[in-house]
């Protein structure tokens, strides 16, 4: 009898171990999606902000065009110096800019839904 209840006790003391395993690895998934979900909103971020700046840039280079000439640079060489660059995303993600603005263009409920998270 006493033998039966210790290895019942060991058998379900081996099945927490495991249980505690499993959750410790669950726990470690969460956290490593976690990062990279916040690195996407940084990425997502930074290409809105990107983009904010080249429309800017476009909308004032026909009137800066007409009054003055004024030093603003290309869309093309702030593209370049630019943290999301296309080529970045790109080589990240296999996106390249013009593809992500359509994305954002087709999905504004992505605004939404990162201002919910």
């Amino acid at each position: 009898m006493v033998s039966a209840t210790a290895a019942d006790i060991e058998q379900k003391y081996n099945q927490l171990l495991e249980q505690h395993a499993l959750l410790e690895h669950e726990l470690e998934e969460k956290q490593q999606l976690d990062e990279k979900l916040q690195r996407l909103r940084d990425e997502l971020r930074d290409a809105k902000s990107e983009i904010e700046a080249l429309q800017y840039q476009m909308t004032n280079k026909t009137s800066s065009d007409q009054h003055m000439v004024m030093d603003v640079p290309s869309p093309v060489s702030s593209a370049q110096h630019s943290p999301v660059s296309s080529g970045r995303l790109q080589q990240q993600h296999g996106l390249a800019l013009s593809d992500v603005i359509k994305r954002m263009e087709v999905c504004p409920q992505i605004d939404w839904y990162m201002s919910v998270k």
